[in-house]
């Protein structure tokens, strides 16, 4: 079962976000710009209540979880696209049908709202997101 956490800043209360056998969507996005095999890989979750993308670009990656009225963020996507968010762990499996790409937060990650800068939500320690993509539904992007 996945299943994460977000605590609102300034409040005792933390909800519980619980996906399972939940399908996610892969769209690859290729940089015209880059002298590299480069390009944005965007694992995307949607339902009505939640939706997640994880961005990863280079090394780098982000966050970003849109939850009731707000959108929050954490992102490692820069000029250098050379670091990584600090307290998220991954694993990636495969086979001929479907990948998974698992998160797991290792520690408290604070996501700030879009435009404002101002954190928001705590992603909690323990939280676990799993994006399930059937292959047939990668989408590329050129």
């Amino acid at each position: 079962m996945e299943f994460f956490f977000l605590q609102k800043d300034g409040s005792n209360e933390v909800s519980k976000f619980i996906f399972c056998n939940e399908e996610a969507s892969l769209q690859i996005e290729h940089d015209p710009d880059s002298v590299y095999d480069v390009s944005r890989k965007h694992h995307i979750f949607r339902r009505s209540d939640i939706s997640v993308r994880y961005t990863t670009y280079f090394i780098s990656n982000s966050l970003e979880i849109i939850v009731a009225e707000d959108t929050v963020s954490i992102s490692t996507i820069d000029g250098g696209c050379d670091v990584i968010i600090n307290g998220l762990e991954w694993s990636y499996s495969a086979d001929e049908n479907t990948e998974q790409l698992y998160l797991y937060v290792s520690t408290d990650i604070g996501l700030w709202k879009r435009k404002t800068g101002i954190s928001s939500y705590v992603l909690k320690v323990g939280s676990l997101l799993c994006f399930d993509i059937k292959r047939e539904d990668e989408k590329v992007n050129l």
